[in-house]
């Protein structure tokens, strides 16, 4: 637009300059005729043809014979020809015949006296391209009859131009505007353009269906059929707030749909404005954000069960992220409150509300096990002491589950207080310890019981039955010969003496072996071999240090482990070869007894209520060590036993 009114301006100020130049020209012609020399010409016609000369159209005068009475100075630029060969000039010999011919049919009808006006295209005389041309022939009339006619030719080339480039840029301007429409029509979003009254100025394709409205229908009307009658007032509030300074406002409202549904819908408008910054249009993207609105809605509900139900866990729950650039907490419940006396606003704007409150001695373990569950991905769970606001000293579970996330991890997890249990649990350590020294008193009381009764037995009764035997065979010497029946009841009751002599041998083993008065190396070999002439089953034993010391309550207590663990192989290995290995390190003292048996699942034993595994496990304990036991089906029983040592 803006160039197609220079155009016309140029237009018009060409126009003006012609008719003022025919107007000079017209007063040119009659003092030319009339005097019919130029020589001695008064001031006036001097004046003329110094105007005639400054001039950029090419003016001159042909008779009617076609020969040049007459040409400015702008012809002889234009021809390359001097205005005295110029004068006299067949038109024919100064155009070119192409020209001429080209030219001829408005000579010969400015000849009959009707004036011509057309366009032509010049080849530059030097060849280096084109010039445009405005040509008008007027006729030169005098009693009625045509004497010749003035020309005058314009450089219309810039003109020309400027015309193609308009057309160029129309054009182009068409083009893009097709383009914008086609574009904007086929938008998904709802493009609309609104005046500041309310009214429609356009609305795509997509805003009319999805609105049920024509455009005849919807342009020129008011705002008001579409917005939902409660958003309206808070709609016209948002659109009054733009301004130069703010010429973009989102908003949120609900409209009404074709089918009369009310749909959620986000508008950016667009404020256009005039000169003087007066708002003269809107213009209008929307898009549907109903689903977006309900998934809100949801959320908040979710949001809101899930508040209730974190209120109701007695700790925080909380959620928490570790990336690149540090540890937070992405969500803490109101339990934090409860739990250490913080808000939990405060430790989701600095992780260190909860870290720095972890007591010293608990920081190590507390850092290994995030590091341990970040690194195999496994539960996170952590026992410490923490330091409330009210400088309280509470102890705390922690436990969260990881999953990675977008490059990051993340927990979900709760801290409950624990030091209620905790309390509780002391008590039952402590009571655990106690029955445990008990156990050991008892134990211990039990040896010393079972020795003094092994020691009563073999002082007392042994010596009896040794006397007994001892009188037996005397009685036997002295009187077997004369009574063969006697001496047949004397050798028996001698055969039945040494069986119970051996009986009370056995039982006063079993109460406490003498070989423990020995040492438990003596002990054990002393073991080793009654197992294997009781149950004939191979067993040895090997020793890779026989300097092994211990007291009597260790040495005791060992020798029963032993023990009870031969007694399982018997009873349950169905082994041929049974092997116990003693081991002595700077401080630790290892006994395993390993059988080639039958073998079993060692997880079957973890809820199993054997008193032999138990009373293994309980002197293990009297002694500060540890055992383990390894096991696989058919590949027989290892048991180790771990003590330490001075």
């Amino acid at each position: 637009m803006f160039i197609q009114t220079i155009l016309e301006n140029r237009v018009c100020a060409l126009e003006l300059e012609t008719a003022e130049s025919f107007s000079e020209t017209e007063q040119l012609r009659s003092l030319f005729l009339r005097d019919g020399r130029v020589d001695g010409a008064g001031s006036r016609l001097k004046t003329l043809l110094s105007i005639l000369n400054s001039m950029p159209a090419m003016i001159g005068y042909w008779d009617s014979s076609l020969h040049n009475r007459f040409s400015n100075r702008a012809y002889s630029t234009w021809f390359g020809v001097s205005p005295v060969k110029l004068l006299g000039k067949h038109i024919r010999e100064l155009l070119g015949e192409q020209i001429y011919q080209l030219n001829l049919p408005y000579i010969e009808a400015v000849l009959q006296g009707v004036p011509q006006k057309f366009e032509r295209t010049i080849p530059v005389p030097d060849g280096t391209g084109v010039r445009h041309s405005l040509a008008e022939y007027i006729p030169d009339i005098v009693d009625d009859k045509v004497v010749g006619f003035f020309v005058q030719v314009s450089d219309i080339t810039a003109i020309k131009l400027a015309e193609k480039e308009l057309r160029e840029n129309t054009r182009s301007l068409q083009q893009s505007e097709a383009r914008y429409r086609s574009i904007v029509q086929e938008q998904t979003e709802l493009v609309s353009r609104v005046r500041v009254d309310g009214s429609y100025i356009f609305a795509n394709e997509t805003f009319l269906t999805f609105f049920g409205k024509s455009s005849v229908e919807l342009l020129n009307s008011g705002w008001h059929p579409i917005v939902y009658q409660d958003d309206l007032s808070r709609v016209n509030a948002e659109l009054f707030k733009l301004s130069l300074e703010n010429p973009v406002v989102m908003i949120e409202n609900r409209v009404y749909s074709s089918d009369r549904q009310v749909r959620w819908m986000q508008f950016s408008n667009r404020g256009l404005f005039d000169a003087d910054g007066q708002l003269v249009e809107i213009q209008s993207v929307g898009r549907d954000i109903s689903d977006r609105k309900q998934i809100e809605m949801n959320l908040r509900e979710s949001e809101a069960r899930f508040q209730v139900m974190t209120a109701n866990v007695p700790g925080m729950v909380f959620q928490c992220t570790q990336r690149e650039e540090g540890f937070n907490f992405t969500y803490i419940s109101n339990g934090a409150e409860w739990l250490l006396g913080v808000s939990a606003t405060a430790i989701e704007q600095d992780a260190k509300e909860f870290f720095g409150r972890i007591l010293p001695e608990h920081v190590d373990a507390f850092n290994y096990s995030l590091a341990h569950s970040h690194r195999e991905m496994t539960l996170w769970n952590w026992e410490g002491r923490v330091l409330a606001a009210d400088n309280s000293i509470k102890w705390i579970n922690l436990r969260a589950t990881p999953r990675m996330l977008a490059g990051c991890c993340i927990w979900d997890g709760v801290a409950v207080n624990v030091t209620e249990s905790k309390g509780v649990e002391e008590k039952l350590l402590h009571s655990q310890q106690m029955l445990r020294e008990l156990s050991a008193h008892l134990e211990n009381i039990r040896e010393e019981e079972h020795r003094h009764i092994a020691r009563e037995i073999h002082d007392e009764l042994g010596q009896a039955l040794t006397a007994l035997r001892m009188d037996v065979s005397l009685a036997r010497l002295n009187f077997g010969e004369a009574n063969p029946e006697l001496l047949s009841h004397l050798q028996s009751m001698s055969q039945r003496v040494q069986r119970t002599v051996d009986i009370v041998r056995h039982i006063t083993s079993s109460l406490r072996p003498c070989a423990l008065d020995m040492g438990i190396v003596a002990a054990l070999e002393w073991l080793a071999e009654e197992f294997t002439g009781y149950t004939q089953i191979q067993c040895e034993l090997a020793l890779n240090d026989g300097n092994i010391a211990l007291d009597e309550f260790s040495a005791t207590a060992v020798f029963r482990i032993v023990q009870e663990s031969l007694t399982n192989i018997a009873r349950h290995a169905q082994a041929t070869q049974v092997e116990v290995i003693v081991t002595r390190s700077q401080n630790k003292l290892c006994f395993e007894v390993c059988d080639n048996g039958k073998g079993f699942d060692p997880g079957a034993i973890e809820n199993c209520k054997s008193f032999g595994l138990i009373g293994i496990r309980e002197r293990v304990a009297m002694l500060s060590g540890y055992f383990e036991i390894e096991s696989r089906q058919g590949a027989g029983t290892c048991l180790r036993v771990h003590i330490p040592v001075a």
